[in-house]
């Protein structure tokens, strides 16, 4: 972000006039048989709108901090827009409860970065012992001239990588903006009501705002075949939910004359956007392997499971 050239009115190029910007919208059952399933479809470059009812009478941090951390577990650096729901509802009961629970939220959410914040720095503090210890181990092996260091640097480094990571999800800013002023404007709700449209038009511009810079990824270029790619995975003639991701990749790499690796570096942006779905991270090898390029096949899936096992319990 140029804050100078933002200052004098000029757009990122992704949003200047003629240039459409795609926005993509998934919509998390809040019903808690589905809770396990949001993290399947959690990714690093999107931004989380997390509504909280206003005149909800439970702790907002109840409200608010399962879902937080449940966003964290999966993608650390999410970006979050607060939103306050059921305005016109809170305005019923005063001008004095609604600054109360703005009050209570943010003081809930500067309280929870804290502690996250804490507990983060002190695994950082952990891992630089480590890597201390790991170095005074090489040097001293080093001196004497005796046995390989090898192995000892190898884990000496990725204590220190670790470490350096940790120590950076320290210092980001989790809470995008609501718009308002002072420095605790990201800790702030957008307050809206659905039934009135007040707060709609506020809700917008924060995330166009948020979009705008919070997401630098927008200005980045990509080749023409990644559009391919994502437009045959998306139209007709695929019709494939599931494929390995050696299939996929064969398939494609041949259709739109793309190495491996291009191809591989496609999916993992198209993914990370909510395109298509992959789960590098599983523990079981199959499904580590596979990619779902319908991922709304995906969630009929993962819902039939869950309502099968649900309806059963209850019968």
């Amino acid at each position: 972000r140029d804050d100078a050239a933002t200052a004098e009115g000029e757009e990122p190029a992704a949003f200047q006039p003629g240039v459409d910007t795609e926005f993509r919208l998934w919509d998390f059952a809040g019903q808690e048989i589905y809770y396990l399933t949001h993290q399947f479809f959690l990714t690093s470059r999107c931004l989380y709108i997390l509504c909280w009812n206003l005149v909800d009478a439970r702790d907002p941090e109840d409200l608010i901090m399962f879902w937080v951390n449940s966003i964290r577990s999966r993608v650390n650096n999410a970006k979050i827009l607060l939103v306050g729901t059921h305005l016109d509802a809170a305005k019923q009961r005063g001008e004095a409860f609604i600054a109360e629970r703005r009050h209570m939220v943010s003081r809930v959410i500067l309280a929870a970065t804290e502690r996250r914040r804490s507990v983060l720095m002190a695994r950082v503090t952990r891992l630089e012992t480590v890597a201390n210890d790991l170095d005074q181990q090489i040097l001293e092996i080093a001196a004497q001239k005796k046995g390989d260091t090898r192995q000892l640097e190898i884990d000496r480094d990725a204590a220190i990588d670790k470490a350096a990571a940790l120590r950076s999800s320290c210092d980001a800013i989790n809470f995008v903006s609501s718009g308002g002023t002072g420095q605790d404007a990201g800790l702030e709700s957008i307050m809206v009501s659905s039934h009135t449209g007040e707060g709609v038009t506020q809700l917008s511009q924060a995330i166009r705002r948020a979009a705008k810079y919070d997401f630098p990824h927008l200005e980045e270029s990509v080749p023409i075949e990644y559009f391919k790619l994502k437009d045959w995975v998306e139209g007709d003639s695929f019709k494939t939910p599931y494929v390995t991701t050696k299939k996929f990749v064969d398939l494609a790499a041949r259709k739109f004359k793309m190495g491996r690796a291009m191809v591989q570096r496609a999916v993992q942006t198209w993914r990370d956007v909510g395109v298509l779905t992959t789960f590098p991270d599983a523990t079981n090898a199959k499904l580590r392997d596979m990619i779902f390029p319908r991922p709304l096949w995906l969630i009929d899936a993962v819902k039939s499971v869950i309502r099968h096992e649900f309806y059963s319990v209850e019968n």
